[in-house]
Order: C-alpha cells, then sequence, then structure tokens
C-alpha cells in the first residue's frame, strides 16, 4: 500500500477496500503494477469510475492464471467399461461367418449394452447394486 501511495497517479486512491490488494500480494512489484495497468485498462474501457475488486482479480487471473487441475484418474467403473467393450468386440469378431443367427443377436445385445455403460473418462453412475445370491 505504501509503495502504491508514491506512484504518481495516485493508484491507491483506486483501492476502496482491501479486497482489492489480496489478489496482489503474492507478486512482486512489477507483476502488481501489470495487474493494476490491466484493470485501470479494463476500466477505462467499461467507462467505469471506480475500481471493483472482482475487476482486480479478473486482471491477475488473466495475467497470471493458476496450475490447471490434475488428470483425473479413470475411475474402476470406467476401466471394467472399457474391458467389457473390448471383450464384446473381440469376442464377436472371432464368431465364424456361419454363426446362428439367436447368437448373433445376443452379441448384437449385449453392444447395445456396452454403449449405454460410463464413458471411459470417470463414471458418475451409482454402484450396481446386487441382490443377495440365494444358496
Amino acid at each position: 500500500m505504501h509503495r502504491l501511495s508514491s506512484v504518481e497517479d495516485k493508484v491507491v486512491g483506486l483501492f476502496t477496500s482491501d479486497r482489492h490488494l489480496r489478489p496482489l500480494l503474492r507478486f512482486k512489484d512489477d507483476e502488481q503494477d501489470a495487474a493494476i495497468r490491466l484493470a485501470r485498462k479494463w476500466m477505462g474501457w467499461a467507462g467505469l469510475s471506480e475500481l471493483s475488486p472482482k475487476l482486480m482479480e479478473a486482471a491477475v487471473i488473466v495475467l497470471y492464471p493458476t496450475a490447471p487441475p490434475a488428470e483425473q484418474k479413470e475411475s474402476n467403473e470406467a476401466q471394467m467399461a472399457t474391458r467389457f467393450r473390448k471383450v464384446v468386440e473381440d469376442g464377436k469378431a472371432l464368431l465364424p461367418e456361419k454363426t446362428a443367427a439367436p447368437i448373433l443377436r445376443v452379441f448384437d445385445n449385449m453392444a447395445k449394452k456396452v454403449t449405454a455403460l460410463p464413458p471411459t473418462m470417470g463414471s458418475s453412475t451409482p454402484p450396481i447394486r446386487r441382490s443377495p445370491s440365494k444358496r
């Protein structure tokens, strides 16, 4: 704050609360200045008389984006669905040319059901509930 108050164009007058400064705290002086310049440029384009904290935060995000989220690991359900798709496709490909129509229908039905399984990246479907086995 002290550094900004000594700047000739009185930038500190634009900051009406500490919310304006919070996004800037982790950056060096030249990085802070760049974010302030960008926010002031946007302020001028929009014809605003006040600099909002959100505008300052947006300028910081545009100039210094955070690290992207880590890639999500494929869920167990999605891995099983992928394997099952491959088994059905490979199994149908191995059938002889003169396979009986009812058997082909079974593979076609399985292929339709396989396509309804969750996608390969992450599964949002609930787990399959199994009924207790009767012995």
